[in-house]
């Protein structure tokens, strides 16, 4: 029995030795410092269609997100096309970068320098940009004011919010921005201690003393500083300190937006959105698929806010939000501003809003997942690089700062042994579907529909939560030729409803071909039950309004279109909205 015990333990101690073995040889070949790059291995789509949600149908989406059709060896490593023709184009700050050539325009977003457009519509700034006095309403911060009379460039500046404890960092951060010839910057110092600490390295600062400790209680201040620029008309490019910029960011917005921002999205699906088809069988085959928008957050650690009257609005409601909602995380609550409607007693901003270039104004993500590995990306240059993704963030910020300012082009191999490569948004989001709606994403409560019910409003406009006032530029009534006949039906079927000669002329616009009369017929007998007189019926055909007979006594005109398919209708939808819109 002895002897048996001592075969029993001698042969577990050599499985345990060979075990040991085993896993210290696939931890090195996997973990050691002196392993290739490894690539992130996207499953095929029938393992990722489980039976907990329906299937999810990409409507259009970026190429990575495209992976039904591709086998494993295809999703294996990012895309990597041949590397373009490239040639330098001198940028504003009078430094190179690299624009592919015509040959190559899939990667003509390389090019961070924005290109000139004409029309959109007008920002609606604080200061006019022919005003003469500037900065303006000085009385209440002449302080503010002050400083950046000294400091502004254009009426811009680079401003952070920090306190003494984040010097170091704040050190590096100032040193890559003079590498980057931005003069324009300023710190909002919020403790007693950091002034005296920027006076001796000639940083402009302005002195706003706060209590607030940890990085995302200081970053929910930003809102309401941020508001004190823009009222006295000065845009502001707020940063946080983990970023390195690389070229002057001032030469490479479009200013075309109240909010250019920047995202945390790695490839232009994530980055810019993208539509997905929602399933719910129990619809039926008609009813079952549904469009949806996905997006991911745009990042409050980098954005640029024009000094508009919108971008104050925002400001304010941001503010507010911050104020009131102590676990709402600043960036949740940006990105939720930004992109969401208004609703009910939730105004809106009423912004105009850009996503800035994810390769040009980059986050960590996309630098070591992407431009790391990616040979058509090896020279390119961004112009901030965001190090939002990685802690500890020094080491990383540090590689950045190294392989752009000081030229060290192994700088980012650092972390050879780390994946590169990047999954879809749909992917990594697919076993989360279920909680998106209950919080997962958001963190603001938009389950309050019924408050439009309380107190007997009966769905009647609610007042802003947030005391804003949303104020829209109306295009100018203009008279109808003798000829147009669209305009003048317009015009006599916005002068039928019953109101205020000061209201804007509204009507109702109905679009129809003639099998869709029966379903015309019932809403225009809806529509007068409930009131509504000021309704222009469009029909597609002469034979439309005939059918209708004396439904309703709204006005109706015949515009035939050349195809009566339901592609031909929605294309008429936009022909016949433009003009009665002007």
């Amino acid at each position: 029995a002895g002897a048996s015990a001592m075969v029993s333990t001698r042969s577990a101690t050599c499985f345990l030795t060979l075990l040991t073995a085993c896993i210290l040889f696939v931890s090195h070949s996997t973990l050691g410092g002196a392993a290739s790059q490894r690539h992130i291995i996207l499953p095929k789509k029938t393992l990722l269609e489980g039976l907990r949600t329906p299937p999810l149908r990409i409507l259009a989406a970026p190429p990575s997100v495209r992976i039904s059709e591709r086998s494993i060896s295809d999703t294996t490593r990012a895309s990597s096309p041949p590397p373009p023709e490239t040639q330098p184009v001198p940028s504003a700050a009078g430094n190179s970068i690299l624009r592919p050539a015509a040959s190559q325009q899939r990667f003509d977003e390389l090019n961070c320098t924005p290109q000139v457009t004409s029309g959109g519509r007008a920002l609606d700034m604080i200061v006019p940009a022919v005003a003469s006095e500037w900065p303006v309403n000085c009385a209440s911060n002449e302080e503010l004011c002050a400083v950046v009379r000294k400091v502004a460039v254009n009426r811009e500046v680079l401003v952070a919010v920090c306190n003494s404890a984040v010097i170091g960092q704040l050190d590096k951060w100032v040193d890559a921005n003079q590498r980057a010839h931005i003069t324009n910057m300023l710190i909002i110092a919020i403790d007693e201690r950091l002034p005296s600490l920027l006076d001796q390295r000639g940083v402009a600062y302005w002195r706003r003393v706060d209590k607030a400790l940890g990085s995302h209680k200081i970053s929910a201040q930003k809102f309401k500083f941020v508001r004190a620029f823009l009222e006295i008309g000065v845009s502001v490019i707020m940063s946080d300190i983990d970023v390195v910029y690389i070229q002057n960011p001032f030469d490479y917005l479009h200013r075309d937006a109240d909010i250019e921002g920047t995202t945390d999205g790695w490839d232009d699906g994530s980055a810019y959105g993208w539509m997905e088809q929602l399933d719910d069988p129990s619809l039926g085959d008609y009813g079952r698929f549904r469009p949806a928008m996905r997006i991911t957050a745009w990042n409050s650690g980098l954005w640029y806010a024009r000094a508009t009257r919108a971008s104050l609005r925002l400001m304010t409601i941001l503010a507010y939000r911050m104020e009131h909602e102590p676990n709402t995380w600043d960036q949740a609550a940006f990105g939720e501003e930004v992109a969401r409607p208004a609703r009910d007693g939730h105004h809106a901003a009423g912004l105009v809003k850009r996503a800035l270039n994810y390769w040009c104004f980059a986050n960590s993500k996309t630098v070591f997942r992407r431009m790391k590995a990616e040979p058509h990306l090896l020279n390119h240059r961004p112009v901030v690089v965001h190090a939002n993704y990685h802690q500890p963030k020094e080491p990383r910020m540090r590689a950045v700062f190294d392989r752009w300012h000081l030229g060290r082009r192994d700088a980012l191999s650092r972390w050879e042994s780390e994946p590169v490569g990047v999954v879809p948004a749909p992917v990594l989001e697919k076993d989360f579907l279920h909680s998106i709606n209950d919080g997962f994403v958001s963190g603001a409560d938009t389950r309050n529909a019924m408050s439009a019910l309380s107190a007997g409003r009966r769905c009647a406009p609610l007042p802003s939560t947030h005391n804003v006032k949303v104020s829209t530029n109306k295009l100018p009534a203009s008279e109808c030729s003798a000829t147009d006949e669209l305009c003048s039906a317009a015009r006599r079927a916005a002068s039928l409803r019953a109101s205020s000669s000061t209201r804007a002329p509204e009507l109702m616009l109905v679009m129809g071909t003639l099998k869709d009369s029966p379903a015309i017929k019932l809403l225009l007998r809806s529509a007068s039950s409930a009131g509504v007189s000021n309704l222009l019926v469009l029909a597609t055909d002469d034979k439309l309004l005939p059918q209708l007979g004396g439904a309703t006594n709204s006005v109706g005109l015949s515009l035939p279109t050349s195809s009566a398919s339901a592609d031909g209708l929605l294309a008429f939808k936009w022909r016949g909205v433009a003009p009665v819109l002007s």
